[in-house]
């Protein structure tokens, strides 16, 4: 009766626990094979993985190191295809099974059970569970039999099954994410493009911000750099200038590289005080930072007219963030102090007013 009763426990936290396919793979691991030593009352169980013959002691609970000799040991019991088996301390065994008795380092057990399975990727993985003889014993009686064994078969294979399914969720996952990033992101410098920046647009609307700040740049000089030194000199800089803009992002700023030298900076929840301070932090990184990049890529000291300075243009204009058509309208404003500022003379920010 108490068998039936603990099989039938067992079994009913076992489907809970498949249930719960929303876990990490880690907490998945953990539950299972926990509960599967605390059902069957064993006194250490691990579970291993091997794939291309690389073996990695993916959950343990007991304190046995394993040496590199030892995970060798398990990937030639794998090979060998032994299946499924218990042994208790007074069974016969068979060659490969001394061999896990030895790297369990203990005389004093008195179950000892193994179980392999092999996944539809080819990533085979292995149950290791035992018990002592003074725990065993002290109910007078060995816990894990032969029933136990074909029970802890099944679930082992449904539960590495559930594993499979969850890092197969994950991959794709994965995979989504990095399509939407090689479509919403700039190849070149990492910032978002113009298909990012719409996306981040509606996010930056959705919070309702009172106040929040677009600032349009258009490098100054580049085509001199790129024209003379090359096209690896003008990647180059447009690396490092998004570079400067991504360490000026606090919260829910993001920049955009929105086409060739030219870029934004949307600060979120920011007023025009604070562009003003980034404005000028912008220009003392391409003072110092940058001409030093320049010269570091030439390779050479490099004697440039003080008016071919690569710097930048700036023009700034505050948003109404209630919708996406007034960061648009925000967006035009900037371009327009922008257009003033190159008209100027080049290498000065501009706040749009009417």
């Amino acid at each position: 009766y108490y068998s039936e009763n603990r099989d039938i426990n067992f079994l009913f936290s076992w489907q809970n626990i498949l249930n719960q396919f929303d876990k990490s793979t880690f907490d998945l691991f953990e539950k299972s094979i926990m509960t599967i030593k605390n059902s069957f009352f064993l006194d250490g169980i691990y579970c291993f993985s091997i794939e291309k013959g690389i073996v990695d002691v993916v959950f343990s609970n007991a304190d046995i190191k394993f040496k590199a000799e030892d995970l060798e040991c398990i990937n030639d019991i794998i090979n060998a295809e032994i299946p499924a088996f218990m042994i208790n301390k007074y069974d016969g065994v068979l060659p490969e099974q001394k061999k896990i008795i030895d790297i369990l380092e203990s005389n004093s057990f008195m179950t000892i059970l193994g179980v392999p399975y092999k996944t539809l990727n080819d990533v085979n993985y292995y149950l290791l569970g035992y018990a002592y003889t003074n725990s065993t014993f002290a109910s007078n009686k060995i816990r894990v039999n032969s029933k136990v064994l074909q029970v802890v078969k099944i679930v082992f294979g449904q539960f590495i099954d559930a594993v499979w399914r969850i890092e197969s969720d994950e991959e794709i996952k994965s995979a989504n994410n990095k399509l939407k990033d090689m479509a919403t992101r700039d190849m070149l410098t990492g910032l978002y493009n113009r298909q990012g920046y719409v996306s981040n647009v509606k996010e930056l609307c959705a919070k309702d911000y009172n106040r929040s700040v677009i600032m349009y740049f258009d490098l100054d000089n580049f085509k001199y750099y790129n024209d003379n030194f090359g096209h690896d000199m003008g990647d180059m800089i447009l690396v490092e200038f998004a570079k400067i803009l991504l360490n000026c992002e606090v919260g829910d700023d993001f920049a955009v590289r929105y086409g060739g030298d030219e870029f934004l900076l949307i600060l979120g929840d920011k007023d025009l005080d604070y562009s003003e301070m980034i404005a000028e932090r912008i220009y003392k990184k391409l003072r110092h930072d940058m001409n030093y990049q320049i010269e570091n890529k030439a390779g050479y000291k490099l004697d440039i007219d003080e008016s071919l300075k690569l710097t930048c243009s700036i023009g700034i204009a505050p948003i109404n963030v209630s919708s996406v058509k007034g960061v648009n309208e925000a967006m035009k404003c900037a371009d327009k102090a922008l257009y003033s500022v190159k008209n100027a003379g080049k290498g000065q920010y501009k706040i749009y007013s009417e």
